[in-house]
Parts: C-alpha cells; sequence; structure tokens
C-alpha cells in the first residue's frame, strides 16, 4: 500500500454504525386490515394509509444521521 492510499483512508472517518435496537419491525397483518377496512365501509384505510406513511416517515429520521455520515465519508474518499 502506498503511503497515499493510507493516508487517504486514514483522513476519512468511518459512519456511525446504525442503531442495531431498531431493526426489522414485526410483519403487517395485511389480511385482518382488509377485513377491518371492509367491515368499516373503508373508514379504516385512511388509519391504514396513516400509519405505513408515519413508519416510513420515522425510518428516514432514525438513519437521517447514519446516512449524512455515510455520505460524507464517501464523499471525502472521493475527494482525496
Amino acid at each position: 500500500m502506498s503511503p497515499n492510499e493510507r493516508n487517504r483512508r486514514d483522513r476519512a472517518s468511518p459512519p456511525a454504525a446504525p442503531d442495531p435496537s431498531r431493526l426489522k419491525q414485526a410483519p403487517h397483518n395485511y389480511v385482518a386490515r382488509v377485513i377491518v377496512s371492509i367491515l368499516t365501509c373503508g373508514i379504516y384505510t385512511f388509519w391504514w394509509e396513516y400509519d405505513i406513511m408515519t413508519e416510513g416517515n420515522r425510518h428516514f429520521v432514525a438513519n437521517w444521521e447514519w446516512e449524512d455520515s455515510l455520505a460524507s465519508a464517501v464523499q471525502q474518499l472521493a475527494a482525496a
């Protein structure tokens, strides 16, 4: 390994590890949700849509810092 490669590797700080406690959640029970949607004449589908959207938003908020640090590390490697 050349000194230039070693210097480039040492300057790039590794991204922080993602939080292991936020691993995959239990799967959704789609059959029950469809049945409840039919029984409530479609009213439950509004809650279902809200629930799915907030789950995705929580994912992005939880991983934002890690993704930013990863992007920063890649940019530092590319600049070197």
